[in-house]
């Protein structure tokens, strides 16, 4: 599939880095889709299409509705969550979490999330367990 072909409208499509790359974009934000071939995906950013290889997402045809999780080589890892993409630090593993941006509450994804938590964390958001 081509650059410019793309399956489903691009609300049914979304995309968040796999790997750890400087290029625009925030890990563990999840982003429109606008088209993905084998070597290369278009994701909507800041209103604007981004062109990025492939490797660099995970894609999935629904837009998440969990935190998501993202460690940290150095210093406290943290929660995006699914509907503003606000980051949250964590200080341990927790079932719920209320975003103080949109006030809306979500599940936090449960993969990995020990390996998240390792190496201590500062203050974090307001959980509901």
């Amino acid at each position: 599939m081509g650059v410019g072909q793309s399956q489903g409208s691009p609300a049914e499509r979304w995309a968040r880095l796999i790997v750890d790359v400087r290029c625009g974009l925030r890990r563990g934000a999840w982003y429109p889709v606008l088209s993905a071939g084998p070597e290369e995906t278009v994701v909507v950013v800041r209103h604007r299409p981004m062109v990025l290889p492939h490797f660099y997402f995970e894609i999935v045809n629904a837009r998440p509705s969990q935190w998501t999780l993202v460690a940290r080589a150095s210093g406290a890892p943290y929660a995006v969550c699914p509907r503003c993409a606000e980051r949250v630090s964590l200080h341990r593993p927790l079932r719920m979490l209320r975003c103080t941006r949109c006030h809306e509450t979500h599940e936090v994804e449960q993969a990995d999330a020990s390996a998240a938590l390792e190496g201590g964390v500062s203050d974090g958001p307001r959980a509901i367990e």
